[in-house]
Formats: C-alpha cells, structure tokens, sequence
C-alpha cells in the first residue's frame, strides 16, 4: 500500500508543475480510508481547516458525489469549483436573505472584489412567494404582499448592519431560487457566488439548506462559495 501511496504522490507531483499551485506553499497528502469522505473530514478536523477547494464536474466525466457529501458534511467553509471557472473572479455575487449568514456574505464579497483588480461585488435576494400562505389571492395582491415583506426585511438588515449598499430584489417567479440564483449568475456572467449554508448548528454536519443542495442540480460556470455555519456563530 505505501508504494502505490507513494506512486499517487508522485504524479500530483508532476502535474503541479505545470500549474501556479507550484509556486506556492504546499504540503501532499495521500491517505488510505474506506470512506475517503472519512479521510477528508479527519484531516479538515485536525488541521482546523477553514476552507476546502472541491470541484464542481459540469461536463467532466464522474458524478461528482465526492464534493457533495463532503459539503454536507465538512464544518469548514466549502468552495465549489468547476473546471470551466474563470482563474481569476471579477464579478461577484452575494446571495443575500436576511439571515445571520448575509451579514459574513456581503462583507467577504466586497473584501473579495476589492481585492481583485477591476473586481465587482453585487448582491440579490431572491423573492418566493410560498403557496401555502397566499392560498385565495390573486397574483397580482401576492406580489404586493411579497415585495412589502421584502422592502420590511431588507430595511431592518440594512439598519441593523449599518450598511449602504444596493440589494436588487430578484423574484423567483416559480422557479426554484436556486434555479433564479444561477440564472442570474449566468446573465450577468458572473464568476463566483457566494452563498450561506442552511440548518442549525446541530444537524449542519448532515445536511445543508435547500437551496444549497439544489444547486449541485444545476450546470454553472461561476465557482460558489458555501459559507457554514460554525463561522457564524464565532462571530
């Protein structure tokens, strides 16, 4: 087993070389596990590591479930990559709903963009409607009803965090919002998009929100950024 351990080793070896990883500080790593999920988790735990690179397959062969589960499960913040990403982010976005993950969302994505030249940070919040609540109204007294709930909410987190900037208001319109994230993401050609986990603090190691689950059913190019929740909670 250690030979063949070895002989991994040596061919990440060789293809960093060719990439800019090469030049940057890096230790390799080949472990053995029945679960290689088990195997990440460990390392990630005594590291204290506070952020994992996972691929994102669009159109690569493979299913991609190794990144999944390892989203669900890791407490580390989790960057999604696809192998059609653009190498350096320009347009970024945040996905903004209020919670106490947008705060962390809007202040990493304008620290990212400022640090990026030519860097630009926008945020959205998706607006759904849910059904179960507007049942016996018409479409136009639910969209009356949804964007005086949102204004309510996007007022009250702007005072609260003191922030200026601009939330643009995206409705879903019976899409999924993760569908509506991606496909404003995709029209406005961003290249990253961050975005906070869901769930509390006891079940975040098992799974994670709806949205973020859905997004791994959807073809994107822009790399995605799942803020977790343990890092909330520190702050």
């Amino acid at each position: 087993m250690s030979k063949i351990k070895e002989r991994v080793k040596e061919r990440i070896m060789r293809q960093l070389k060719d990439v800019r990883l090469a030049s940057i500080s890096h230790e390799i790593r080949v472990e053995t596990a029945e679960f290689s999920e088990n195997a990440f988790d460990q390392i990630a735990k005594h590291e204290r590591i506070d952020l994992v690179i996972l691929g994102n397959k669009q159109h690569l062969e493979g299913s991609g479930a190794l990144s999944q589960k390892l989203t669900r499960l890791l407490s580390s913040d989790i960057l999604l990559v696809p192998e059609t990403v653009f190498i350096q982010p320009k347009r970024i976005l945040g996905t903004i709903d209020f919670s106490k993950y947008s705060n962390r969302v809007y202040t990493l994505g304008e620290a990212f963009s400022k640090g990026i030249p030519d860097g630009r940070f926008s945020c959205i919040h998706v607006a759904k409607a849910p059904v179960h609540f507007f049942l016996g109204l018409n479409q136009s007294e639910i969209n009356r009803l949804l964007q005086e709930e949102t204004e309510a909410k996007k007022s009250k987190w702007l005072r609260q965090y003191q922030i200026e900037g601009k939330i643009e208001t995206v409705r879903a319109d019976g899409k999924h919002i993760a569908s509506a994230i991606l496909v404003h993401a995709q029209n406005y050609k961003m290249d990253m998009i961050i975005m906070g986990v869901k769930g509390s603090s006891s079940l975040t190691n098992l799974f994670v929100g709806g949205v973020t689950n859905e997004i791994f059913h959807h073809e994107t190019n822009a790399a995605i950024l799942i803020l977790k929740d343990y890092k909330v909670e520190q702050n």
